[in-house]
């Protein structure tokens, strides 16, 4: 999974988690409760692969 972000001078980042398929679905919406923020997927592929 890879979040991308602007920091704090403006610039674009990103990081790179290696997560367990089988956990994938927990850590996208974890993530959307944490931030208040929806999942934007890259492709249809990728939004695919988040569903069991």
């Amino acid at each position: 999974m890879t979040v991308g972000f602007v920091d704090g001078q403006g610039d674009r980042q990103a990081v790179v988690f290696r997560v367990d398929k089988e956990d994938i679905r927990a850590v996208l919406a974890a993530l959307e409760a944490r931030t208040g923020r929806r999942i934007e997927y890259q492709d249809d592929e990728a939004r695919k692969g988040s569903k069991k």
